[in-house]
């Protein structure tokens, strides 16, 4: 074999190896993306940003593994203070993604959401502007809308913030994001008074404040009534019998149905629980409904059995027969 034919096999080789890593960690995601559901959700938010780092580190320049990881970090922590650092991780890679693509949309409606959580509220308003000048679906039109509101609220400023909010009330055509409109509305016309919301059982909502909204929690557990608090860092639903945590996920997913009244809910519409973009597997859903109800039924009396239907071509429906507040975060 002469030195030129040697150099080729060795360049080839070399290709075949960083090749089957590349196929290797793609499988890794796929594998990863599939068990969102069946394991708790922080260890299956940490494997995948462990997945993600790797593919980051190999390849800098790729900027969709630096978004994805960012994504993954906005919804990590297993305190306050660690979902914190994370938001600013993950600002940090999103802000790296702007300097290359100023017009990416993605990043622009992520980072005004991190703004807003991390409270620079003028910085938020800032990449929503941008963000909303760009192409959006109409979800996330939505929530750009509704978050310059709050925005503009938390800066004092009444007139813009009334005006975001009219956007956003128009864009929810199909009445879909009524609970959403509703506290943002409650806190834009009650001068912050009330941080929380409160779901009763017959469907009223009322804005409350967080010195009451932790007596609804104290006072829960009745023979007669149940409460799902989403308004805290770890979420928990409190039955008759006993109360458990639930994952993020999962009082989200529980909050939809039971928000429903007894309807029908297509797989389809529980995506609008996901940012657009992080669109689960096919059979997650099914395994989050299983969850559910497992976890549920040690908190409910024996006769509700039923907790969550399910129907072919339909969907989940609430039925069970408790009487179920539900508490939220304005």
């Amino acid at each position: 074999m002469n030195s030129r034919s040697g150099s080729v096999s060795v360049t080839i080789i070399y290709y075949l190896i960083l090749a089957n890593g590349v196929f290797s960690l793609s499988d890794n995601i796929r594998k990863w993306k599939k068990r969102e559901g069946s394991i708790k959700e922080s260890v299956w938010l940490k494997e995948g940003i462990k997945i993600y780092r790797d593919l980051f580190y190999q390849n800098p320049s790729n900027i969709e593994y630096k978004a994805n990881l960012a994504k993954l970090l906005t919804r990590s922590g297993t305190d306050e203070k660690l979902k914190y650092v994370n938001l600013l991780d993950a600002k940090m890679l999103f802000e790296e993604v702007v300097e290359l693509f100023l017009d990416n949309a993605e990043a622009l409606y992520r980072l005004g959401h991190i703004s807003y959580e991390t409270g620079d509220y003028e910085t938020c308003i800032d990449y929503f502007t941008k963000a909303v000048r760009l192409p959006l679906s109409s979800i996330r039109l939505f929530r750009a809308f509704t978050t310059i509101s709050k925005a503009y609220f938390q800066l004092g400023d009444d007139e813009n913030s009334k005006e975001f909010l009219q956007k956003a009330i128009e864009m929810d055509e199909e009445k879909n994001f009524t609970s959403e409109i509703n506290e943002v509305k409650s806190l834009i016309t009650q001068d912050g008074h009330y941080t929380r919301s409160v779901r009763y059982p017959d469907g009223f909502k009322q804005s409350i404040s967080t010195e009451n909204a932790e007596k609804l929690w104290m006072d829960a557990g009745s023979e007669k009534e149940a409460l799902l608090d989403l308004s805290r860092f770890h979420p928990s639903f409190i039955g008759p019998k006993d109360s458990v945590r639930l994952e993020r996920k999962e009082a989200e997913i529980l909050s939809y149905l039971i928000d429903r009244d007894y309807k029908f809910v297509s797989k389809e519409e529980l995506l609008n629980v996901w940012e657009e973009g992080e669109t689960p597997e096919p059979d997650t859903i099914k395994t989050y409904i299983s969850k559910i109800r497992r976890k549920l039924r040690k908190c409910l009396p024996v006769e509700n059995k039923e907790i969550i239907t399910s129907k072919r071509g339909q969907g989940y429906r609430w039925t069970c027969s408790i009487p179920t507040k539900i508490i939220n975060q304005i």
